[in-house]
């Protein structure tokens, strides 16, 4: 592994390539963050799906877990096109 000289006489490793983490930009960042989250939101709605026999609250989750799911693709496509637009 090469040194990287940062003065005379002072070499510092170079990270490994996966400590480099890539910078993202914050509105980056918040859509994978409001992903993430509507996504844990859906699978507890599911949850909840699951445990039910009532129809119509079966009916209440069901819209509200398209809804979210809906939310989550729009938050993850827009964080792919920033990243995208970021490697450029």
């Amino acid at each position: 592994m090469s040194n990287r000289i940062l003065s005379r006489g002072v070499t510092r490793k170079k990270p490994h390539p996966s400590k480099n983490i890539p910078v993202i930009s914050e509105e980056a960042a918040y859509h994978i963050r409001e992903a993430r989250n509507l996504q844990i939101n859906r699978l507890e709605e599911e949850f909840f799906l699951a445990n039910r026999k009532n129809d119509r609250l079966k009916t209440v989750y069901e819209n509200r877990r398209k809804r979210l799911l809906k939310k989550t693709r729009f938050h993850a496509a827009a964080a792919r096109k920033l990243l995208k637009e970021n490697k450029k």
